[in-house]
């Protein structure tokens, strides 16, 4: 009995330690299961240009529909929870499949964020010991594809010159084919940017770029093809005109750019050459306008030029110079003409001559670079607008700035000289000579104190009859003006004058014979206001009377011509003081 129960509790003891070691191995496994899930699949590759496919190789031998995979999860079970293994739903936010009777599978990735995506492949074997679980997880990158951004700048000597944009993608590297058949030709994203290949011979070529990835599949990573034209050296630029257009900028136009090329103005303000500005062959075509402090236009030439030069800067080239004109215009002194003074300065370069335009009509013609001071002398106020100097420099017009004279006080006309004035039945006729200057009209003025004038009017003409004179005047006196076609007024003339009033003088005796020698009785000067004449024969019958100082007897009677002898005058008049005088007498008729 003791040895049977000893037998006994020896087996007992044996089959106790046997289910305390699986127990043992079974917390093990479990253990590992949920820290590292088997490897129950593999995958080809894990990082791709999309879109690109994945094969999964199933290694679970006994399926039985129990493995399924999700394969665009975005959330990583392994940051989501502890227990993914077990409890890992709430970690699942991609597309599922099952796998069944299927050794293989494949999975297209493809990304449309534009930015390199990952997502996690997740296994779930829903017979594994504990339940459904994840058995084993894999990372998935899909990269955008995008073309690569590249300029390619033709350069001279027949190189291109490539610059590419590495933060404009995600690919590691690129392969270069240049299209001349000299092969392939990598750049590593860890390289400068610039690569510059020289083709043999010149002519035009297709460039293709493949982005390429270091590890994963590329086969869909996008490709660029640039056409490039290679050039030997760069063209000459050549100026067509150059303008002054305010006292600091000109302007410039040119033969087209090619936007193959970089371009400059370059510009000399008298210590050689410098570069003034950057030319967009797209946006300043064909012509640019530059302005700048240092520029004097009325003062200082300057000579300009445009480089152009390929984009690796090994060839260049610049047009030929054009000088700019230097010109200011001033209204010195007037006579007979407006004379203004013009002063200019140019470069003596291929110079021949300046022409000088009034309102873009030819005027004139300069043969020297340089001066100062010329006098023009100018017919019409018209001509005092804006005139400019025009010159051909290598071949290119430049004109000055376009100026009026400089006027520094208000333009005062010459006068014109004293007018002439005499006594005639309707009052007094004023004559004066026509002004040198083509003018609008003329001003007559009739003095009426010691430095003051009264206007009679504006004629157009050179002759005015004033009949309106003040009867109490003792003289009548006269200037005279002008005003051009511009509305410019000359000086005053000297005055004229004619005595109104004073002695009486008559002649003793008249012929009235018809020889137009002494025909007529009546004053022999003077213009008298209120004026009255009678004659008397010498039994005091009345044979003539007038109320005009002009008009005079011509010894005709009601009768027919009056007898020889002695006849009686009496006359009266008002003075300057508006008092009535008379006087009377006698005279001779003889024939």
């Amino acid at each position: 009995m003791k040895n049977f129960s000893l037998s006994k509790m020896h087996v007992s003891l044996r089959i106790l330690f046997f289910s305390l070691l699986m127990s043992i191995f079974y917390s093990e496994v479990k253990g590992q299961l949920i820290s590292e899930p088997n490897p129950n699949f593999r995958i080809d590759i894990n990082q791709g240009c999309s879109p690109y496919k994945i094969t999964i190789t199933d290694l679970v031998t006994d399926k039985n529909d129990s493995v399924f995979y999700f394969f665009r999860n975005t959330l990583d079970p392994t940051n989501c929870s502890q227990d993914y293994q077990v409890n890992f739903k709430p970690c699942i936010n991609g597309k599922a499949f099952g796998v069944k009777n299927q050794n293989t599978v494949e999975v297209d990735y493809i990304n449309a964020s534009g930015q390199p995506e990952e997502f996690i492949l997740i296994q779930v074997n829903k017979n594994a010991p504990e339940g459904e679980q994840v058995s084993f997880l894999e990372f998935v990158t899909t990269i955008p594809s995008i073309p690569p951004q590249i300029t390619a700048l033709a350069c001279g000597d027949n190189t291109v010159s490539m610059i590419f944009d590495f933060e404009a993608d995600f690919y590691d590297y690129y392969e270069i084919e240049f299209g001349d058949g000299t092969g392939m030709r990598t750049i590593e994203k860890n390289q400068p940017n610039q690569v510059e290949h020289k083709y043999i011979n010149g002519g035009s070529f297709d460039i293709l770029v493949k982005g390429r990835l270091d590890v994963g599949n590329d086969d869909n990573c996008n490709m660029t093809i640039v056409n490039v034209n290679t050039i030997e050296e760069a063209p000459e630029p050549r100026i067509t005109s150059l303008e002054a257009i305010t006292s600091n900028s000109i302007h410039l136009t040119y033969e087209p750019l090619n936007s193959t090329f970089g371009y400059s103005l370059e510009i000399d303000f008298g210590d050689g050459f410098e570069q003034a500005a950057a030319l967009d062959p797209i946006e300043d075509n064909t012509e640019f306008t530059f302005s700048d402090n240092q520029i004097d236009n009325e003062n200082s030439f300057y000579e300009v030029r445009i480089r152009a030069a390929d984009n690796c800067n090994s060839r260049s080239a610049t047009s030929p110079i054009v000088s700019s004109v230097a010109f200011n215009h001033f209204l010195s002194y007037i006579t007979e003409t407006f004379n203004t003074a013009l002063s200019w300065r140019t470069s003596t370069s291929d110079f021949s001559d300046l022409k000088l335009f009034i309102e873009d009509t030819e005027r004139g013609t300069f043969l020297r670079a340089n001066g100062d001071s010329i006098s023009v002398a100018l017919n019409s106020c018209f001509d005092l607008s804006d005139s400019y100097l025009l010159r051909q420099s290598n071949g290119a017009l430049s004109k000055s700035l376009s100026v009026s004279p400089t006027i520094i006080q208000p333009i005062e006309l010459p006068s014109l000289n004293a007018p002439t004035a005499e006594f005639t039945s309707t009052g007094i006729i004023v004559n004066w000579q026509e002004s040198n200057f083509p003018s609008q009209s003329y001003e007559i003025l009739r003095k009426k104190g010691v430095n003051d004038y009264l206007s009679l009017g504006k004629p157009t003409n050179t002759e005015w009859n004033d009949s309106q004179i003040p009867p109490s005047a003792s003289s009548a006196c006269y200037v005279v003006r002008y005003m051009d076609e511009c509305g410019n007024t000359s000086l005053l003339s000297n005055e004229v004058c004619l005595p109104l009033v004073g002695s009486l003088k008559l002649p003793n005796a008249f012929s009235p014979n018809g020889d137009n020698v002494n025909d007529f009785f009546r004053p022999l000067d003077g213009v008298f206001q209120n004026f009255q004449m009678t004659i008397y024969n010498r039994w005091g019958e009345v044979v003539f009377e007038t109320f005009s100082s002009e008009e005079g007897w011509n010894g005709q009677t009601k009768d027919g011509q009056a007898k020889l002898g002695t006849y009686l005058y009496r006359i009266s008049y008002t003075d300057e003081d508006n008092i009535r005088i008379s006087n009377s007498g006698t005279f001779a008729l003889i024939r």
